[in-house]
């Protein structure tokens, strides 16, 4: 592989990594209600239904209901997992760890 070609893919891989950050910011600013810096369960409860309602596209009601279920019992146990200071919030790093672990489990990754 060229250096030129090599180069080029690196730099793919960094502004898309750029954006995806950029993005996950604008999303934990949107959940971040009182803009303290950090998302506490109630906000991220939110976060995770409406990631789940995107990738699910609930039909009814019912479905609903349970999209809220899964999603409070999601956030509460990524909170309880990715609060590495135990504060009983989450920080935008704690945020982007918790998004990509829930991305994964959607997909199949894990």
């Amino acid at each position: 592989m060229s250096d030129f070609v090599f180069q080029a893919g690196i730099t793919g891989f960094v502004e898309n990594r750029k954006r995806y950050n950029e993005h996950l910011l604008k999303v934990f600013a949107k959940y971040d209600k009182d803009s303290s810096g950090s998302i506490d369960l109630e906000e991220f409860v939110l976060t995770i239904r409406d990631f789940l309602c995107e990738m699910i596209i609930p039909m009814n009601d019912s479905q609903i209901m349970l999209i809220e279920s899964i999603a409070r019992n999601i956030s509460e146990e990524l909170i309880a997992e990715m609060d590495a200071d135990a504060s009983g919030d989450i920080s935008f790093s704690e945020f982007r760890t918790a998004i990509q672990t829930v991305y994964k489990k959607m997909v199949g990754e894990e």
